[in-house]
């Protein structure tokens, strides 16, 4: 049976049944290892940890090429329905950006080149923020080799996080896009009576709020 799981050693090689009990193995993708992704991904996952799918979520992923099928997955889909794909076509486009992000090479100029080539000109000439808040939200909640699993969005504490944003214009650099922390909002100076906060035991007036 043909089969997308190999066993490597930490280098990337594949090892056999005789291989030294002793050698640390990772069941890997076998793309990984066509593209020469595996080290660069194994480094990458250094200090995470793994993300553990209940056993009804690990089956799913028994099946060749699955995906999840996350709120923003479907709703990117059905943005490209509603400017005049077909739903195979728009599907075909919806899952090869999961796998981009899913390998860690989402780019927005690849996926403007993937809408170009689909005619879907309108949102490569004038996108909205709403559908660039889409894109930034369907790379954050996608589950990545780098991340052992575990999307973007899980990896930040819940106390940084923000509604997600995209670069606003596709010909920027855009490596990868990550979810933002909030900008704290500047405190509040103390009274000009107050002990200044620097720690001088002078009053506020007399230290730092002299400036």
């Amino acid at each position: 049976e043909n089969s997308y799981i190999c066993v490597v050693d930490a280098q990337g090689r594949k090892l056999g049944p005789d291989a030294d009990g002793d050698t640390a193995a990772y069941l890997v993708d076998g793309l990984l290892l066509q593209h020469d992704m595996f080290e660069d991904i194994h480094a990458r996952q250094r200090g995470k940890d793994y993300y553990l799918p209940n056993p009804e979520e690990f089956m799913r992923y028994a099946t060749p090429n699955y995906v999840e099928h996350t709120p923003a997955y479907l709703q990117f889909r059905q943005q490209l329905v509603t400017h005049g794909l077909s739903s195979a076509a728009a599907e075909k486009i919806t899952f090869q950006l999961s796998m981009d992000c899913r390998y860690g090479n989402f780019s927005v100029h690849t996926l403007f080149d993937d809408l170009k080539r689909a005619r879907l000109h309108k949102l490569c000439s004038s996108p909205s923020q709403s559908f660039l808040d889409l894109c930034a939200a369907f790379n954050n909640t996608t589950r990545t080799y780098s991340n052992c699993g575990h999307t973007p969005d899980e990896l930040i504490p819940k106390q940084t996080r923000r509604k997600p944003t995209l670069l606003q214009s596709p010909d920027l650099d855009d490596e990868k896009i990550p979810p933002f922390p909030t900008v704290s909002q500047k405190p509040k100076p103390p009274g000009r009576n107050a002990p200044c906060p620097c720690g001088s035991g002078k009053k506020y007036k007399h230290c730092c709020g002299k400036f």
